[in-house]
């Protein structure tokens, strides 16, 4: 397999790195044992000092090195890999815990004018405490705001609903009542003309209106068979867009793959 994006090398090293409990794995590149697989759980952005746990589950990330380590050839490894796999976590989850974290840096705002005003803390100590904490703080709202907005527009878009409520109410309100003008003609006149501009009304205006409304109306779609029932499943969102991660995340940080050699 071709490792050329991010997520290609997370399925080489799950995949590799599961498949025995020696230290030394099976190369992906070559085929042979020898290969050294090793993960760091997280990983901090550099720019961001004195992280909340809400920043934490947003911007960190893990990094994962895949290094083939042959004897004889660990100065010129078949495959020299290292990235790093931003973390993934839900919308939901994110957002309750930035709301936790602005909460808690406001309080202890309060706290530490209170202390201030009794005096018990130095007045030039509180100072670069305030300042310290207002900059975290007003660093986690912008935050919380951006991925609030990014979450709006992915899964609870207005424009989006706004469609979906106006070709629903040109479906019921107009579409339906005229076909079921047309069928009610029918009735009365048993003229094939009729039916078949019923028909025609149905394939070109009614159905495709309907599967455009379903289509947008529900991310997932997909039926499940369970003998002797099969049961539509129908979801507003599929599970990749609940989930948030900072995509400057993932990204190779060495990637050093050589030809593979008839061995």
């Amino acid at each position: 397999m071709e490792i050329t994006t991010v997520h290609d090398a997370l399925f080489e090293f799950y995949k590799y790195h599961n498949a025995t409990s020696n230290q030394k794995k099976t190369c992906p590149r070559c085929s042979r044992p020898g290969t050294i697989f090793t993960a760091v759980k997280e990983q901090a952005p550099s720019h961001m000092h004195d992280m909340t746990h809400g920043e934490q589950m947003a911007f960190g990330s893990r990094v994962f090195t895949i290094q083939c380590k042959l004897e004889n050839t660990a100065d010129d490894p078949c495959i020299d890999i290292e990235f790093q796999y931003a973390n993934r976590v839900l919308y939901s989850t994110l957002m309750d815990t930035l709301r936790q974290d602005i909460e808690t840096l406001r309080n202890s705002i309060v706290e530490l004018k209170h202390k201030t005003v009794y005096e018990y803390i130095d007045a030039s100590e509180a100072d670069a405490q305030f300042t310290h904490l207002s900059e975290i703080l007003t660093r986690v709202s912008t935050s919380a705001s951006r991925i609030m907005e990014k979450n709006m527009v992915v899964n609870e878009n207005p424009q989006k609903a706004a469609q979906i409520k106006k070709w629903t109410t040109t479906f019921i309100a107009e579409q339906i009542p005229y076909f079921k003008k047309i069928m009610e003609s029918y009735d009365k006149t048993k003229n094939l003309t009729t039916l078949n501009d019923a028909i025609s009304y149905y394939l070109t205006e009614l159905a495709p209106m309907s599967t455009q409304i379903r289509d947008m109306t529900y991310e997932y779609q997909t039926v499940v068979f369970n003998d002797p029932m099969c049961v539509l499943v129908q979801r507003r969102a599929s599970y990749s867009n609940q989930v948030f991660y900072d995509e400057s995340n993932d990204s190779f940080l060495r990637k050093d793959v050589a030809p593979v050699h008839a061995t």
